[in-house]
């Protein structure tokens, strides 16, 4: 592309990281993003879909860095091409230069400070591309197609399995599914993987005074705690067996009776449950009731892992960097946002959460968030800290940290994100890997 081709009338600002591609067999969309905002969304049907600053385009981007004619999207039997309109910044591919090719479902294309991700249509394309979903939840298509299969099911008693990798937003999901039941109770949630054995029973159920050593005041169990609402259990195939008959009894009659009382006590709660593996799994392997599992596999959701809805991340850092750096003004380099894209993500959205706090503790204060930034904290995640003999304990205790975490990244990457056998793999607790993951919350590691 030499320079006697070009066009004397282009105004293109020159940059140092430019466009990308996009690829498709069945109907495809493009969602285009620029600086921290989505541009809207474009579906690559049979016409040709031309990119770029000039009033005769058919997408207009207007920003310095586009070429008047960038990039042209089109058919080509059942297959999308596209090629670079000799533009001055060219295109990217999945962050390789690439003047032309064919584009697929999860692609993702990046020319001048612009950023386009395919995906393949969804049912329900109404709608903004990225927003709040329901309270607390964000995402776009991918996950408003999961929620629309839900909201029916919510405000019915049946009971709802989400099955999904660890950080999927499995709560965030329950919590929508309770403010679609207009329930009039509270939204309860319980981590059955932290749950000590030996208070199972008590912390579920509740106990009187004295029921049993150390049982110092009554406690009235998660299943009352969300008398009239939502107890949501996560991990659910984590819960003993001991008290998985209780358990059962309790949903069938909705009543419970705590420990040290022969009263029964009334506690309705609509169940949803988590996990990562499908029940089935557990029951084959005798770690699950059959029964138990067929009261609670009433409707079944799958969520989908972060690096299967690329087009998602965008709006999830975004609204990440506006939780924790409210009214910042740095510009953000497209190919940081291409980077992330293009990431893996083994803790899904927990961990692009974690990555943007990193990445404002680091580099809060620049002008501009590169493409860079988002490389050396990538990798900085997924490397460990080696002491030296000078080091206080405490940054020993940070390497520890550094070295399990490392540890556990690598074991979700080879267990497809289940939390489980990533624990085992990494020869850690699975308390220690959601402290590990999820420090604030968590509680220290």
């Amino acid at each position: 592309m030499g320079e006697a081709m070009r066009d004397e009338g282009d105004t293109t600002v020159r940059t140092d990281g430019t466009g990308a591609p996009l690829s498709g067999e069945r109907e495809l969309t493009v969602e285009l993003v620029l600086g921290r905002r989505y541009l809207g969304r474009h579906a690559l049907r049979g016409q040709r879909l031309r990119v770029g600053r000039g009033p005769d385009c058919h997408v207009r981007v207007d920003h310095a860095s586009v070429s008047r004619e960038h990039v042209e999207l089109y058919r080509q039997g059942p297959i999308v091409a596209f090629r670079d309109l000799e533009s001055t910044n060219g295109c990217h591919l999945n962050g390789r230069p690439a003047p032309q090719g064919v584009v697929a479902a999860g692609d993702v294309l990046r020319f001048g400070e612009c950023i386009g991700i395919v995906r393949e249509r969804t049912a329900l394309e109404d709608g903004e591309p990225f927003g709040e979903l329901a309270p607390g939840l964000f995402g776009g298509a991918a996950l408003r197609a999961v929620l629309s299969s839900l909201r029916a099911a919510a405000r019915s008693d049946i009971p709802i399995m989400l099955v999904g990798a660890t950080g999927c937003g499995k709560e965030r999901v329950a919590q929508a599914i309770h403010q679609f039941s207009e329930r009039s109770g509270r939204f309860h949630a319980l981590n059955c993987a932290t749950l000590p054995t030996t208070l199972a029973e008590a912390e579920l159920f509740g106990c009187q005074r004295g029921a049993f050593t150390g049982a110092d005041r009554a406690r009235t169990g998660h299943l009352r705690a969300a008398h009239l609402g939502t107890l949501f259990l996560d991990e659910v195939a984590e819960l003993p067996l001991a008290v998985q008959g209780k358990l059962l009894r309790a949903l069938e009659e909705h009543v419970v009776i705590p420990l040290g009382d022969t009263e029964s006590v009334e506690a309705n709660a609509r169940i949803v449950v988590a996990t990562q593996e499908p029940l089935g799994e557990a029951v084959a392997r005798k770690t699950f009731r059959s029964d138990l599992f067929a009261r609670l596999a009433g409707f079944r959701i799958d969520l989908p892992l972060l690096r299967n809805r690329r087009a998602e991340i965008p709006g999830l850092f975004f609204h990440f960097l506006d939780r924790y750096a409210p009214g910042a003004t740095f510009r953000i380099e497209a190919r940081l946002v291409e980077r992330l894209c293009l990431h893996e993500w083994p803790g899904n959205v927990r961990e692009l959460e974690l990555f943007t706090r990193k990445l404002l503790a680091l580099h809060g204060n620049e002008p501009v968030l590169r493409g860079n930034f988002g490389r050396e904290c990538l990798e900085g995640a997924n490397g460990s800290t080696v002491p030296t003999a000078s080091e206080p304990p405490a940054s020993k205790a940070a390497s520890r940290r550094d070295h399990d975490l490392t540890k556990l990244r690598a074991a979700l990457a080879g267990n497809n994100g289940n939390m489980s056998a990533a624990a085992r793999s990494a020869g850690i607790s699975r308390r220690r890997a959601y402290r590990l993951l999820d420090p604030d919350r968590n509680g220290r590691t």
